[in-house]
Formats: C-alpha cells, structure tokens, sequence
C-alpha cells in the first residue's frame, strides 16, 4: 500500500508541484529573469559547534546576551557586535544518516546588532576551534505558478489518453489517499479558506465531494460536501514571505526557515515533503534535510520555472527526486527547467 501511494505521489508531483498540470492557471510570477538567489541575509548567521564543547556552553546567557563561555567565540562575538545566540533545537534526538550523525542541537542562530558581510564573518567563525560550521543564511524565490480550475474534465493532466499522464481514475481503484500518511507542504503558507488552497489542494482536495478541483491522494467521499476528508494530510510549514524584486511581488525563501521545517516535519509525522523553491546549502538546511530523510521521508523538489538546465543545491543532491513539469502535449511545459539532472 505505501509503495502504492508514494507512486501516486510521485506522478502527481511530476504534473503539479511545478504546478505545470492545469490547463488554466493564473501566472502571478514576474519576469522569469528574476534571480534565484536574492542574497544572503545581513543580519544574521547560523553556527554549528563540535560536539565536545557544546556541553560547555552557556546557553542562556548566549541567548540574553550573545555570550557562550567560550573565549574564542566570545571574542568574535564582541567584534562584530553579536547581541544574542539563539539555541534552534535543544530538544531533538540525534539521527543517523549514510553514517553521519546529526545533532540538531548543535545549531545556532546568529543575530547581530546591525548589518555584517555574513560570508566573511561566517568564515571567521568557522576558523575558531570548536565551531564545525558557520554559514550564512540564503534567500532564493519561490518558484510558483498556481492553479485556478475548479472543474476535474479541465485537469487533464489526471485523465487524459497519451502514456504520461497519471491516469488518476484507475488508480483510484487501489488507493484514493491514506489518512495516516501526513505531506509537509514547505511553502509561502495555505490560506485554509481558499476553496482549493492552491498547491496545498493540489497535494490532498477532497475528491468526489461535489466541489472544486480533484487531486491524486485527496479521499474518496460520499457525492456530497463533508467537513473533514479521509485522504491524505497536508502540513501546512511557512516559509516564505512577499517582498519586491523592482516593483513585483516575488515569494522569498530563508534556508533557516526550510532547515526549520524539515526538523519540525521529520519530527511530527510527515514522511513527504514539497519544496517548491529555489535553494543553497546555507542556513543549515543540508543537516536538516539529512534528518528528515533519516526519518524515512521522501522529498520532491521542482527543478524550477527558468526554461534551463541551471540546478540547485537541493536538485544537485541524488536523495532528492526533482520534477519538471508537461503541458497537455504530454511535452515540457515552456517554463519547465530541464536536463538529465531531472528524475521525474
């Protein structure tokens, strides 16, 4: 049955979480030559200590005052006028991923008074013994194009007769969603009173319900409108917020909310994620990724809306299953990037 679902899943992220697989959709992107990467963050670091001196920190008073008891870190921390250090998961186990431990209790975000050249600093930081790494905290953009059709015969990417398509009917006479399996949508948010929630609706809408659009793994109900379904579970975890690239609206993505995400995922429930943003390894997302994937969890990436072969830190891993996106020509969809790099 899980083998089952996670292939429904799979087919289903390959048409939508790029969110390719609508035959209307309403473009709210600007220009596709906004950047990925829109920087790193000016006031903020995140530092990962060795094991054998986090016991020798203060922690308190690292968070009320940016002091920790060790010299070296202090003294670095006076320089560039540190003002605290936040401990991020003091409560969580450690896991074991491809024999690498990770200690999510080892990071901690830096935040200074004012505004600092975070690579350099966090390369200072890193030179001090016992501190493993130090990175700065990138921010990239979302990338996002969300549906707007509230009619199923219009869904053609979940019926319709070439050989790529997901056939979603015939599969729902095996699976129609498991309410025990929990999706963390790592997004801008799900605006619950939206009659289809955008991608989150497109993860789980309630099927047969009378109502809106239908999705792969959203139940099966009666004919009739329901106040709770018995498919499948979104996590709602946001992480980006609006900003202005010149004078449109772009979604933003910090690395250290995606790291605290996939933490909070992988340590209540979820065993699959969308990541439907540009990415870095900084900000400690790698570790974090590494938890949840020790976990069990599956993670799906969109291989992003620029109509290139250009790859991230997240689609360059081969522990991520990165999708790109078709049209109703069973063809890669204009916007879709592309390259062997691809897994779906």
């Amino acid at each position: 049955m899980q083998r089952i679902l996670s292939f429904i899943v799979m087919s289903f992220l390959f048409f939508s979480f790029v969110q390719g697989g609508v035959l209307k959709e309403k473009q709210v992107t600007p220009p596709k030559d906004v950047p990925r990467f829109a920087g790193y963050a000016k006031t903020s670091i995140v530092v990962k200590f060795d094991f054998s001196v986090l016991d020798q920190i203060d922690v308190a008073a690292a968070a009320a005052k940016g002091l920790t008891g060790l010299p070296a870190v202090d003294q670095l921390n006076r320089k560039y006028g540190v003002q605290k250090m936040i401990q991020k998961f003091p409560n969580l186990p450690a896991r074991v991923y491809r024999g690498r431990t990770i200690l999510p209790k080892a990071w901690f975000k830096v935040e200074f008074k004012g505004e600092v050249d975070p690579e350099a600093v966090a390369m200072a930081y890193r030179r001090v013994k016992g501190v493993a790494d130090a990175q700065p905290i990138g921010i990239h953009t979302v990338e996002a194009r969300y549906p707007n059709d509230p009619r199923f015969s219009d869904q053609w990417h979940m019926d319709q007769s070439n050989d790529h398509d997901m056939d979603a009917p015939e599969a729902w006479d095996i699976e129609t969603g498991n309410a025990d399996i929990i999706v963390a949508d790592l997004d801008t948010g799900v605006r619950h009173f939206h009659k289809d929630l955008h991608t989150a609706g497109i993860i789980a809408a309630i099927n047969n319900n009378d109502y809106a659009v239908t999705s792969v793994g959203g139940g099966w109900e009666n004919g009739s409108q329901s106040e709770t379904g018995n498919g499948i579970k979104v996590m709602a975890l946001r992480i980006g917020y609006s900003g202005y690239w010149f004078i449109f609206e772009v979604g933003y993505v910090s690395m250290d909310f995606a790291a605290d995400a996939f933490y909070y995922a992988a340590d209540n429930g979820a065993r699959i994620a969308n990541c439907s943003w540009g990415s870095s390894n900084t900000g400690g997302l790698g570790d974090a990724i590494d938890y949840f994937l020790a976990a069990g969890g599956l993670i799906f990436k969109s291989a992003g809306n620029d109509d290139d072969e250009a790859t991230d830190y997240m689609t360059d891993r081969s522990d991520i299953i990165a999708v790109a996106a078709t049209n109703a020509n069973d063809q890669k969809a204009d916007f879709s990037s592309y390259g062997t790099w691809v897994d779906i």
